[in-house]
């Protein structure tokens, strides 16, 4: 497991080593074997404050509602210090997930292992998992902070590659956002 954060993400193709039990805001503890049916993981890095992730939420309530019946499954995940950032604590994620009606399980990584595990330091940034749980993409959703102006959609293209049987063919991006929190 990486130590530190600011280490070297996991490189692409790296394999998830540990998924840690996390508490969701509905009250539900989760950890991998909650998504056994699903053939591609996407974990979204979020946070309650942060202007990218206003600006995209949207967009990815939107990306799971396309997708979810085709296996993919879309998990919210945040990983900052609650005492640093005090809307990220539980009881704040779970107003800001009922404000924005979030379909999908938002995790609290209150160690920021998961984090670690995927290489995630920003909000939002977005981690790709295929079916044996190796890291096929790890960056952003599209190429802008404001989603109208997006002229190419990375999260989508990666997963869309994935689904069809092809390599992904930009496996990593910068995230745009904020930084995590510890």
């Amino acid at each position: 497991m990486i130590e530190d954060i600011h280490e070297a993400p996991p490189e692409i193709g790296s394999h998830l080593r540990a998924f840690p039990r996390l508490m969701s805001v509905d009250g539900t503890e989760y950890g991998e074997d909650r998504f056994e049916g699903q053939n591609i993981l996407v974990f979204a890095f979020l946070s309650t404050g942060c202007p990218a992730v206003k600006a995209c939420i949207g967009e990815l309530v939107s990306f799971h509602r396309r997708y979810a019946s085709r296996h993919v499954g879309v998990v919210g995940v945040n990983s900052n210090n609650p005492y640093l950032s005090p809307g990220d604590s539980l009881e704040g994620m779970t107003r800001w997930a009922s404000e924005v009606s979030l379909p999908f399980p938002y995790l609290k990584d209150k160690e920021q292992v998961l984090a670690r595990a995927l290489g995630a330091t920003n909000t939002p940034h977005f981690v790709v998992l295929d079916a044996e749980r190796r890291i096929r993409y790890r960056g952003r959703m599209f190429d802008s902070r404001e989603p109208a102006r997006a002229t190419s959609r990375d999260l989508e293209e990666a997963v869309v590659a994935l689904l069809e049987g092809r390599p992904v063919p930009v496996p990593s991006t910068a995230a745009l956002g904020c930084t995590l929190v510890s």
